[in-house]
C-alpha cells in the first residue's frame, strides 16, 4: 500500500493558506517499506462536509492537472515519490477536512484524511497613513511622489482606489509601475513576495479634499491607508515647505504632526524641559542647485510670542541672510549624503554660549534638503541665534532667560503659555544672477529668497504639568546609599547608588537620568560641558558600566513597590557635596507618559 503522505515544507510559501483565501499545500507520495510498484492513474480532492470552496488539485508530478482519470501512468517505485500540489479554498472560517484520495491501475483507492487550519490573516505592517503633496508652485508644476507596498505573504493583495480619490485625480489618473511596467491603476494586485509601487503624478486643477484612501484587500483583511492630500504653500521664490515635523530622541514619543502650513490650530504638547528634540524640516528649491556654491541659511527662535523675523533684522525687512545662525554652502558632490554639519556663523566669541547642541543637512538631489536641529528644552531665550551671550549657568535651572530665581515658573515662558518655534531658511544662489533695477549699465546680484515657518508649543516644567498645573507624577523623592548603607552625600572615591521613587497611575518602562553640577558658571564651553552633565537612560546590562561621565550600570529598571509607587536606580561617583546637587536633580522623562 502506499505510505501516509505528508505535508512538506516549501520555501516558496507552499501550504501557506489564510481565512477566506486559496492558498497552495504540497503532498509527497512514496511507497511503504516492502511494498511493490504502483501505477497511479487518478488522483482526487475532496472536502468533507464543507461548502464547495474551490478545492482543487493543481498540479501531478510537476505536471499540471486538468482533472479526472490521468492521461499518462506514472509509476511509483521504491526510488522515487510523486509530488501532488492542492490549491486548498477557505470559505467560512473553519478548519479543512481533507481528503486526498489516490487511485492505482489495480482499482485500489488510497484514502489520506487532514485536518488543515486555516491562517488569520494580519497586515498591520502596512502604513496606515501617508502625506501627499501633490503639487508645487500653486499647481503650476506637478509634484511627484511614490508609494511602495512591500507584499511579503504568499498570496496577492488587492489594491483599488475609493471615489474620494478618483475625485482628486479626475479624468488622468495616476500611475501605477510594476517593476517598471505601467500597469492600470483602478484595480489591480501586488504579486506575492513582490513590492509594488504606486506613483502620482497628476496635479489637478481643482479643490483639493482633505484626504482619500487607498483600499487594500487580503483574504479576510481589509485596511484603508489614509492619503493626506496637502497641497505646497509657496511663496514668489519658490522654497516650498514639504514636510516640517518635531521629533524625540530615540522615539522616545512619536512624530508629531506636520506643520509646513504653520500648523494652525495644532499645539505641540508632548514635552518636558531638558528633552532632546529633533526639529526635522525638509524643503524644496524650485530653481534647483545647479553648482557649487549656494548658501543655505537657517536661525531658529526658542520660543516667541508671534514670529516676526522681519522685526528681529532691525529693519523691519527680510532682505539679506540673517545676521547669525547656521549655514551650509552647496557642493555637488554632497549629493546624496546625509548629516551633513551646519556651520555656526555669527556669533562670535560666544558661539559656545549660543550652542543648544547642533544642526545637520541632508542633501537629497539638486532640488530638495532636509534641516535636522537637535536641540535640548531649556531655558525660554526668546529670541534667534544672535552674537551675545547667553549665560550656561541658568539654561537648566530657569523656566525663562531673565527669570530672577531658580526652578520656579513664574515668569511667562513656553512651561506655562502657549509659544512659537520659528524658523527662518535663507537661500543665496550665485548660480541663478538676477539683474540690479536702476543700474546702467545692467549689473546683476545672487539671486536670493527665503521662507518662514512656526509651530505652537507648550511643555512641562520640573515637578508640574502643562501650563504649570499639577504633574502627572507626584511625590518624588531622591535617597541615596553606598554598600547598602543609607547616606546624605555623594562620594569622590566610592559609587552611590541612587533611589528615587514617584507616585503615577500609569504604567513605566524606562527612565532618563539628567544629573548636574549647578554651581558652575563657564559660558566659553556649551551648556551641557559646563555642568559637567552626566545624562543617560537606565540600563541594567552590568556589562556597559559607565553610562555617561558620571553615570555608571548595572541600574535597577522602573519596579512598582507599592500601588501606584514606582521605584529605580542608577550609580555615579565623582561629585564633591550634595548640597546643589540633589536640588537640581530632576527625573526628565518616563517613556510612554505622554506620547
Amino acid at each position: 500500500m502506499l505510505a501516509q503522505s505528508l505535508l512538506v515544507e516549501s520555501p516558496l510559501a507552499i501550504n501557506e493558506f489564510y481565512e477566506n483565501c486559496c492558498g497552495l499545500a504540497e503532498f509527497t507520495l512514496k511507497l511503504s517499506p516492502g511494498e511493490p510498484n504502483h501505477v497511479v492513474t487518478k488522483i482526487d480532492w475532496l472536502e468533507n462536509g464543507l461548502l464547495d470552496c474551490g478545492s482543487s488539485v493543481v498540479s501531478f508530478d510537476g505536471v499540471p492537472f486538468t482533472g479526472g482519470s490521468l492521461p499518462y501512468n506514472i509509476t511509483l517505485t521504491p526510488y522515487n515519490e510523486i509530488k501532488v500540489v492542492v490549491s486548498i479554498c477557505e470559505c467560512n472560517g473553519n478548519p479543512i477536512q481533507g481528503n486526498l484520495r489516490i487511485q492505482t491501475q489495480a482499482g485500489a483507492n488510497h484514502n489520506f484524511y487532514y485536518d488543515l487550519e486555516p491562517i488569520a490573516c494580519d497586515i498591520s505592517y502596512l502604513p496606515t497613513e501617508i502625506n501627499w503633496y501633490p503639487c508645487k508652485n500653486d499647481c503650476n508644476e506637478l509634484q511627484p511622489v511614490s508609494l511602495s507596498i512591500e507584499n511579503p505573504l504568499a498570496l496577492s493583495y488587492e489594491v483599488r482606489m475609493n471615489d474620494t480619490c478618483d475625485i482628486i485625480f479626475g479624468t488622468n489618473p495616476p500611475e501605477y509601475y510594476l517593476n517598471g511596467v505601467l500597469q492600470p491603476l483602478a484595480q489591480f494586485q501586488i504579486p506575492p513576495q513582490q513590492t509594488s509601487t504606486i506613483h502620482w503624478t497628476f496635479c489637478p486643477a481643482i479643490t483639493y479634499p482633505d484626504s482619500c484612501s487607498l483600499t487594500l484587500d487580503f483574504c479576510t483583511c481589509t485596511t484603508d491607508i489614509i492619503v493626506n492630500v496637502i497641497p505646497v504653500t509657496c511663496n514668489d521664490c519658490g522654497v516650498n515647505c514639504i514636510s516640517a515635523q518635531l521629533l524625540t530622541e530615540n522615539n522616545y514619543i512619536p512624530a508629531t504632526f506636520d506643520f509646513c502650513d504653520n500648523g494652525v490650530g495644532q499645539i505641540y504638547q508632548y514635552g518636558a524641559i531638558g528633552e532632546k528634540k529633533i526639529l526635522q524640516l525638509h524643503f524644496q528649491y524650485d530653481f534647483g542647485f545647479l553648482a557649487d556654491g549656494a548658501v543655505i541659511y537657517f536661525n531658529p527662535v526658542l520660543f516667541d510670542v508671534i514670529c516676526n523675523f522681519a522685526n528681529l533684522y532691525g529693519t523691519s525687512t527680510i532682505g539679506s541672510p540673517p545676521p547669525a545662525g547656521w549655514s551650509y554652502v552647496f557642493q555637488t558632490g554632497d549629493i546624496g549624503t546625509t548629516g551633513i554639519p551646519m556651520q555656526l556663523f555669527g556669533a562670535g566669541v560666544n558661539a559656545n554660549s549660543q550652542k543648544n547642541i547642533s544642526a545637520y543637512i541632508d542633501i537629497l538631489n539638486n532640488y530638495e534638503f532636509v534641516i535636522n536641529l537637535e536641540f535640548y528644552l531649556i531655558a525660554d531665550i526668546e529670541n534667534w541665534i544672535d552674537s551675545n551671550t547667553l549665560p550656561n549657568q541658568k539654561k537648566l535651572l530657569k523656566n525663562h532667560i531673565s527669570a530672577p530665581t531658580d526652578l520656579t515658573n513664574v515668569v511667562q515662558s513656553v512651561y506655562n503659555i502657549n509659544k512659537q518655534l520659528c524658523v527662518l531658511i535663507y537661500i543665496s544662489d550665485p548660480n541663478n544672477l538676477v539683474a540690479v533695477p536702476g543700474t546702467n549699465p545692467t549689473q546683476y546680484t545672487n539671486f536670493e529668497c527665503y521662507t518662514t515657518k512656526s509651530m505652537s508649543i507648550t511643555a512641562r516644567f520640573y515637578n508640574q504639568g502643562l501650563y504649570a498645573s499639577a504633574s502627572e507624577m507626584t511625590s518624588p523623592q531622591f535617597t541615596l546609599f553606598r554598600n547598602a548603607t543609607l547616606v546624605n552625600n555623594l562620594s569622590t572615591i566610592l559609587k552611590t547608588q541612587v533611589k528615587f521613587k514617584v507616585n503615577y497611575s500609569g504604567t513605566l518602562t524606562n527612565v532618563l537620568f539628567w544629573v548636574i553640577d549647578g554651581s558652575q558658571f563657564d559660558d566659553s564651553v556649551t551648556f551641557v560641558q559646563n555642568y559637567d552633565s552626566s545624562r543617560g537612560e537606565i540600563t541594567t546590562n552590568p556589562l556597559i558600566g559607565l553610562i555617561d561621565n558620571n553615570l555608571f550600570s548595572p541600574s535597577v529598571a522602573p519596579t512598582l513597590i507599592a500601588p501606584n509607587t514606582w521605584e529605580f536606580s542608577i550609580r555615579w561617583n565623582q561629585f564633591e557635596s550634595i548640597g546643589t546637587i540633589l536640588h537640581h536633580c530632576r527625573l526628565l522623562r518616563f517613556r510612554n507618559v505622554y506620547s
